[in-house]
């Protein structure tokens, strides 16, 4: 594979402990991959190994077939956890150095610098100072600072942190946009759950320093299914399914396990009256919950 990122058998370690144990996995171009894992799980290791900030012990990391350099790094844009501004720059100021150092023309930086502001209606606020900014408004800088340069990978580690609704509304949208309009490639690490599935094309799961799962989102949900099925019906419950009901969930309706639905159905007599029958998939939460051992 020659476009997007090879990541190929990677160890790190850090004196005795070992972030990275044998990592391979590969981040296709153009698509919205998820980067999971529980806390101490080797997600931070991965992205510094990946961005040029550490170099893996063992293994090789390849940018559509080349080596990591100076070029690679200014095709890449990173959104850390850990804010890093400038608190006594102003906002504009900020940004062009930020793009400059990534390769654009102080002209270039100013004029994709006002653009990105104007996307979020904060040209009023190129002249302040930073550190006279909210915390969620000196976010949003941030995250521009990050795609100044519309660069063809991105990495965003915890990128709703500390962001309000309606702006975490406004960054999800512009992340798409860049995907879609741009063909970006992102990497997004992440704790929230919830965001996965509406977000990420595929996901790369690192638990203690391995890899686990690399796949689509729907994949991992089948593969961590534990067999239920959801039965809801208006006529009574067959007695050959009563000995399966692990849950009643309400009037008619009951969680069955140790069936798939096709055996469900083969019980049914012809006169039964089924509103719905769906086989449970467990929610990515669920997954992260088992995965992790915590289920």
């Amino acid at each position: 594979m020659e476009n997007g990122i090879k990541i190929q058998a990677i160890t790190k370690h850090f004196g005795t402990k070992t972030a990275l144990d044998n990592v391979s996995c590969i981040i296709p171009k153009g698509k919205i991959v998820g980067l999971l894992g529980p806390n101490g799980a080797g997600k931070s290791t991965f992205i510094r190994c990946l961005l040029g900030i550490a170099t893996p012990d063992t293994g090789s990391i390849w940018y559509d077939g080349m080596p990591y350099s100076k070029a690679i790094q200014k095709r890449m844009g990173y959104l850390p956890e850990e804010r890093g501004l400038y608190r006594k720059m102003k906002v504009l100021e900020q940004l062009q150095f930020f793009g400059t150092i990534k390769g654009l023309s102080p002209t270039q930086a100013k004029r994709q610098s006002m653009e990105w502001l104007e996307r979020f209606n904060y040209q009023a606020l190129a002249d302040q100072w930073l550190e006279r900014l909210s915390k969620g408004q000196q976010q949003v800088v941030q995250f521009i600072a990050s795609v100044v340069h519309h660069p063809e990978w991105l990495v965003l580690d915890e990128p709703f942190s500390g962001f309000d609704p309606a702006n975490a509304d406004i960054v999800s949208k512009e992340i798409i946009r860049l995907h879609k309009e741009q063909g970006t490639t992102i990497l997004y690490s992440t704790h929230r759950m919830e965001t996965v599935e509406g977000l990420c094309e595929e996901l790369i799961f690192i638990h203690q320093s391995k890899l686990v799962y690399q796949g689509l989102p729907q994949d991992i949900r089948q593969t961590y299914a534990k067999g239920y099925v959801y039965l809801k019906m208006e006529s009574a419950l067959p007695p050959t399914l009563q000995a399966h009901v692990s849950m009643t969930l309400g009037a008619g309706a009951y969680q069955l396990s140790g069936v798939r639905v096709a055996d469900v159905i083969g019980h049914l007599p012809k006169e039964s009256k089924v509103t719905e029958i769906k086989e449970m998939i467990p929610s990515m939460q669920e997954v992260f919950l088992t995965i992790v051992g915590a289920a």
